[in-house]
């Protein structure tokens, strides 16, 4: 069982990101764990964007994770403040 939170998972994808270093084992550990935090609801926007940004930045077509946080950001939407 994860003991990291949604935000927690967020800034360690962002941070590895920020350094353009892509650990493979790592981001699919994350992304695994994200996708299932993300279908359990009370989804934190600022987390949405930072997974979103990460696996995009480091060129990581990750499907199934891109699919719930397309759903988690649309449910939401009103509170991203674009």
């Amino acid at each position: 069982m994860c003991k990291f939170r949604r935000q927690e998972l967020a800034s360690t994808a962002w941070a590895f990101s920020t350094l353009d270093f892509c650990d493979r084992p790592l981001m699919n550990s994350i992304s695994s764990q994200a996708r299932r935090s993300l279908t359990q609801g009370a989804d934190d926007v600022q987390g949405i964007g930072n997974i979103a940004w990460a696996y995009a930045s480091l060129n990581l077509r990750d499907m199934p994770l891109f699919d719930a946080l397309a759903a988690a950001a649309l449910a939401r939407i009103s509170e991203f403040g674009v």
